[in-house]
């Protein structure tokens, strides 16, 4: 009978380790199953419905080990997939949307080649999407900066103009109160020599000898003189303060002169800085923008074919991911250098922007743009580029749309960049329209 009541006793012991076990389980499964139903909850999947209410429903059910072991399972399962998912889903959205803007702000061209660094490394959707927002919102802040500084740069120099305009007002103003002046004692003048004449003729008629009139006629001679070289001294100092004004107003106009000259060339310089990709040195998008807007309105007016072709080099990110940076860089500027070294006053040639060229033939036909622009691909073809002592291939696929005349530039440069798409869906290496 105590043996009995022995064997109960350890037998109890042992259930209630069992249970204790269970428990244990139990608890670190139920932490498991919540640590992934928040990973499962943080991603707000649609997938995730189903089963998170069959969870709900088994926990309210006081679920058994297997349950729960069921439950993780298919939790692990789902989440599995949806990292899949994810995986093969695009670059995320804040990465997207960062690239959009920065294709979208129109930096200064001197801050070309950071932006472009920027717009690369958002590909790599690992990369901290707040560090770069900063990069973007720094880069802003510099162009800010460089706008400032050239619009107070203007500023400077148009307040100098300014200045120098005030000083020939002045001077034109000063010899219109100076010519009214001198036509004012002119006219005294020319009155005083005619009142004299006549009391010398009133005089004579009342002479009674030669010598009285003699002494009369002496009078009002000296009285003339007298007159006239007052006249003269005024006439002489008011030709010296002339001359001294025109000297001093020379120097002024050839002041005007020189700064006018070097604004023209600060804008010239301005203009072609803004007009010119850094990295490159041929044209940019903003002169694209410029001279096709140009050329669209010519072609309007006279009925003359324009056509515009857009380009991308072929496999250029897998250059940059194989080669560096630096190597996709020098493809960049041999490529643009090459297309741009055949552009001529019916040609124009820009790097539109990261990989992408665009042309620009202006009266010309489709038939003679898909030739010339055929005869580029294959220039940019057969170059001999090499990085790390091996060949690489360079090539360029190409899309090409003639203006119809109720095109917009907008609307042509559309059909090119679909027809761009066509050629590589063809398989790359072509120019199609």
């Amino acid at each position: 009978m105590e043996h009995q009541g022995v064997q109960r006793y350890q037998q109890t012991l042992l259930d209630l380790e069992e249970q204790e076990r269970i428990s244990a389980e139990t608890q670190r499964a139920l932490r498991r199953l919540v640590s992934r139903l928040a990973v499962f909850g943080a991603g707000r999947h649609p997938a995730a419905d189903v089963l998170l209410e069959r969870i709900g429903h088994e926990m309210r059910r006081e679920p058994t080990m297997d349950t729960l072991d069921t439950l993780l399972s298919d939790m692990v399962d789902a989440i599995a997939r949806l990292d899949e998912a994810t995986a093969a889903s695009p670059p995320a959205s804040g990465h997207r949307a960062l690239t959009v803007a920065l294709d979208g702000i129109e930096l200064d061209p001197s801050l070309g080649s950071s932006a472009e660094t920027l717009k690369i490394s958002l590909q790599d959707t690992a990369t901290d999407v707040l560090s770069k927002a900063r990069e973007l919102a720094h880069l802003v802040n510099r162009h800010g900066r460089l706008l400032k500084d050239d619009i107070e740069i203007m500023q400077g120099v148009l307040h100098s103009v300014g200045s120098r305009l005030e000083d020939i007002r002045r001077y034109i103003d000063v010899e219109v109160t100076e010519q009214g002046n001198n036509s004012n004692e002119g006219h005294a003048w020319d009155a005083l020599v005619r009142e004299e004449m006549r009391e010398l003729g009133e005089r004579s008629r009342q002479a009674m000898d030669v010598v009285s009139l003699r002494a009369q006629v002496t009078a009002r001679l000296e009285t003339i003189g007298q007159h006239f070289r007052s006249y003269r001294a005024s006439e002489d100092a008011r030709f010296a303060s002339y001359l001294q004004r025109a000297d001093q107003m020379r120097q002024r106009v050839e002041e005007l002169e020189t700064q006018t000259a070097t604004l023209k060339d600060s804008l010239k310089r301005e203009h072609e800085r803004a007009s010119t990709d850094q990295l490159t040195g041929i044209p940019n998008r903003f002169a694209y923008e410029t001279h096709i807007e140009a050329a669209w309105r010519q072609c309007t007016l006279d009925g003359s074919p324009l056509c515009v072709a857009a380009l991308d080099i072929d496999h250029f990110k897998r250059i940059n991911d194989s080669l560096g940076h630096a190597a996709g860089d020098a493809v960049l500027r041999i490529v643009g250098r090459t297309l741009h070294s055949q552009a001529d006053d019916r040609l124009f040639v820009c790097r539109y922007g990261g990989e992408e060229f665009v042309l620009v033939f202006a009266r010309t036909g489709l038939d003679e743009a898909l030739r010339r622009g055929d005869a580029l691909r294959i220039l940019v073809e057969q170059l001999a580029f090499r990085a790390n002592g091996k060949a690489v291939p360079v090539t360029l696929s190409g899309g090409l749309a003639i203006f119809r005349p109720e095109d917009t530039p907008e609307e042509a440069m559309q059909r090119a960049d679909r027809a761009l798409y066509a050629a590589k869906d063809a398989g790359r290496n072509r120019l199609v329209s």
